[in-house]
């Protein structure tokens, strides 16, 4: 075989669960997950119903299909 198999393959369909949740998991959830008493701002980013909300007036931390319209898009790039 030539190269090798990557998620990079235009076929490969994105999944919250095996993509994205472990990176909220494990640079978010601390702050922003289940834990009620370690939550920060009120921010819940381990459901969908938390991290697709809109948040203090806010747009959403994750808009669905809209990485333009991702309030963590906008958090992650910036310095």
């Amino acid at each position: 075989m030539g190269a090798s198999s990557s998620r990079a393959d235009d076929n490969a369909k994105i999944e919250y669960n095996r993509d994205i949740r472990p990176i909220l998991s494990q640079a978010c959830f601390r702050c922003h997950g289940f834990d009620e008493k370690t939550r920060e701002a009120g921010l819940r980013l381990d459901t969908r119903e938390g991290a697709t909300a809109k948040h203090d007036g806010q747009r959403a931390p994750i808009a669905p299909g809209d990485v333009a319209g991702s309030e963590i898009w906008t958090r992650i790039l910036s310095t």
